[in-house]
């Protein structure tokens, strides 16, 4: 038989939107010495992945934040993502964008407001 494969790919070769997004989660629990922590979930739907992002507070009886939701195809880009703050789509044609949106998400405003008010919600426990 002839292998008409030829050289396959290795994950190592491509970094998926969804690895992207576990290491924001892990990057979260590590600032912030465990008290919150990112949780990653995939699904499919029809032929796409869907991951999402969340902020959880484990010791809030595991209060959770959705922060963000990114569907994709089994080839990565473009993808469509979508602020589960404001609701807005937007669709990233390659990683760099879809870095740079992430960031833009992660970093906002708002996400530093709902990130103070958990670890106040938090410390409250401590007074």
């Amino acid at each position: 038989m002839t292998d008409l494969w030829g050289e396959l790919p290795t994950a190592a070769d491509v970094k998926s939107p969804h690895a992207i997004l576990l290491e924001q989660a892990n990057a979260l629990q590590d600032k912030t010495e465990g008290l919150l922590v990112g949780r990653v979930t995939r699904d499919t739907v029809n032929s796409e992945f869907m991951s999402r992002l969340a902020i959880v507070a484990p010791s809030l009886n595991n209060y959770s934040y959705s922060v963000a939701t990114v569907v994709y195809p089994v080839n990565f880009y473009p993808l469509r993502a979508v602020s589960n703050t404001t609701g807005d789509w937007a669709d990233l044609p390659d990683e760099k964008s879809y870095i740079a949106w992430l960031q833009a998400e992660l970093t906002s405003a708002h996400m530093r407001k709902v990130i103070a008010g958990l670890r106040a919600e938090i410390q409250a426990d401590y007074v």
